[in-house]
């Protein structure tokens, strides 16, 4: 009995760590006075923008430091952005099979392709659909994409 219940404590605790880590990942919303936000190489106002990330554009959290925060842009893009242009909003996480999921011009899969969102990044969403969602990217384009890949 006690070999079962060892077993069972083992596989539980097992699941637990190998549970995606998309679960744990969070997004967050740019809120920025002007259009952009700049994001560094480092976590440091003296670093090199290397990035910019439209105003109302979601970005995934990666890693929060004291006045920084390490995200994913929709490009798969990895750098820093300074907490205080970041808010809580209405954004999700993009889970694909693939690498990136295709952001369309119209609600339809047959409509013209406008731009693509990296996998486990954030993307804005501005309106729920049945189906589809209309969603912002951090270039600042609009468009929709499948619902069923979103998070």
């Amino acid at each position: 009995m006690i070999k079962y219940l060892s077993v069972v404590l083992l596989l539980t605790s097992v699941s637990v760590t190998f549970a995606p880590s998309i679960a744990l990942a969070e997004c967050s919303i740019v809120n920025t006075r002007s259009g952009t936000l700049n994001i560094r190489k480092s976590p440091s106002k003296k670093s090199k923008a290397i990035f910019k990330a439209h105003k109302g554009s979601a970005v995934s959290v990666e890693k929060y430091y004291k006045y920084w925060v390490k995200v994913k842009l929709n490009n798969g893009r990895i750098g820093y952005a300074s907490k205080k242009y970041l808010t809580g909003g209405d954004c999700q996480m993009v889970v694909t099979d693939s690498g990136r999921l295709n952001i369309h011009h119209r609600s339809q899969s047959q409509s013209k392709i406008v731009g693509k969102a990296s996998r486990y990044s954030a993307v804005r969403v501005l309106e729920y659909g049945h189906k589809w969602d209309k969603i912002k990217l951090n270039n600042g384009r609009i468009g929709y994409v499948d619902n069923a890949f979103l998070y």
